[in-house]
């Protein structure tokens, strides 16, 4: 639970939103399982593999994601390496009592993390380089500009989008004789045991000649609130999460398959969950739909800037 300084409703303004929600029309003229539009622009940042933001409403958020080369994980040997952050802007962390912004900021990636945590999937084979030696290590920062309700299902929107505007060099890997001097990418020399490796990089910014990430499997977020009377609504606002006694935050990907499931507040009866994921399923399907198509847009941009016309 965080407590915000900005967000101190009183007993009635509690009752009026619990009641608009129980009538199926809430403040901001939704109906209870209607999603805010949200917006989605890719590439925000040049100096990254990939970025996007997402504006759900008035809560914005930037992901951004680099990659580098680096050795695998021992338990993982021919797989990939994910890691995530989670930051508040001054103004967000400012709204916040004594170090919330922080501990949201920590709760964030702690559930957003279970997203990707997803070993075995093809984003981690992928990003495998040489199998037990080298692989790609990708870092996702997500910041937090501006915060109305409902975070995590639009960082989860980020994230999905920025790894799938994530581009990558194709690696030509050349195992060297013992004898070869040591072969260094950036300022890393790259060895295990006897075994050096030099990596030839390709890409040149063509589109045709990079790798895009296989994020077929992983999912995004739709979050429920259940109010008092038993009411399921989606994509609370911050002054109806300031009421909600019960959230849900359901995690589907593309084959409709839930992958989680996370409760906070009191108990939810076992057929409201049943209802939630129902609903969860048909929301998350348009949502995938509408990110898919942001994406495709910006490929085919991407394309049309590096065609050569050919002249006879």
């Amino acid at each position: 639970t965080f407590k915000k300084k900005m967000i101190k409703l009183s007993n009635d303004e509690k009752s009026f939103i619990k009641q608009s929600i129980k009538h199926n029309l809430r403040e901001d003229g939704r109906e209870r399982l209607s999603y805010r539009s949200f917006s989605v622009e890719l590439g925000t940042f040049a100096q990254t593999n990939g970025s996007a933001r997402v504006t759900l409403a008035d809560t914005d958020v930037i992901v951004g994601i680099k990659a580098e080369v680096g050795k695998v994980h021992p338990n993982f040997p021919d797989e990939g390496i994910i890691q995530l952050e989670v930051e508040c802007s001054t103004s967000v962390s400012a709204s916040f009592e004594g170090r919330g912004g922080e501990e949201m900021a920590s709760n964030l990636k702690r559930m957003l993390s279970l997203l990707l945590s997803r070993h075995g999937s093809p984003l981690y084979q992928q990003l495998c380089i040489i199998p037990n030696q080298l692989c790609w290590i990708l870092h996702i920062d997500c910041l937090i500009v501006q915060s109305q309700g409902n975070l995590l299902d639009c960082l989860s929107f980020a994230i999905r989008a920025a790894l799938q505007h994530t581009t990558l060099p194709k690696v030509n890997a050349t195992e060297l004789l013992p004898e070869e001097e040591d072969v260094q990418v950036g300022e890393e020399t790259f060895m295990d045991m006897n075994t050096q490796y030099e990596l030839e990089l390709e890409g040149d910014g063509d589109p045709e000649s990079v790798m895009h990430l296989d994020i077929s499997q992983f999912p995004i977020v739709i979050s429920f609130g259940i109010s008092e009377g038993s009411s399921i609504y989606v994509d609370a606002t911050l002054r109806e999460e300031a009421c909600t006694g019960a959230r849900l935050s359901i995690a589907i990907n593309e084959a409709a398959h839930v992958c989680s499931i996370e409760k906070f507040g009191t108990s939810i009866r076992p057929d409201m969950v049943v209802s939630c994921l129902t609903f969860a399923k048909s929301i998350a399907k348009e949502k995938l739909d509408r990110l898919n198509e942001a994406v495709s847009r910006e490929q085919k941009k991407q394309r049309e800037l590096h065609m050569v016309p050919v002249f006879s």
